[in-house]
């Protein structure tokens, strides 16, 4: 019998691959920004941490509508309104400021 085949009724053992990438090339792939949050989430729970692909994706989408969302503010300065605190919403809004 070969030594590489398994034995009758036997699966062989599968050495599992990390799913940790390598961090230079994570780095690369990714932003640091990314990989804190992916990083963050991976150990979330008794489970092994592993580093997840999509969540870092999902973290370089959400960190870039957030700059396009900031962006678009800091543009718009000028045209936002000014003046006294007159309406509910910014009383509401203060208070919720202020607390």
């Amino acid at each position: 019998m070969n030594s590489d085949q398994p034995l009758k009724g036997h699966s062989p053992v599968l050495n599992p691959q990390p799913r940790t990438p390598n961090p230079d090339q994570a780095l690369e792939e990714y932003s640091a920004d990314a990989m804190r949050f992916a990083l963050a989430l991976a150990g979330d729970s008794n489970e092994d941490a592993n580093f997840e692909h999509t969540v870092a994706n999902a973290a370089i989408l959400k960190l870039t509508t957030e700059l396009a969302f900031i962006e678009k503010s800091l543009a718009s300065v000028g045209e936002m309104r000014t003046g006294p605190i007159e309406l509910f919403v910014d009383r509401v809004f203060e208070n919720e400021i202020n607390r």
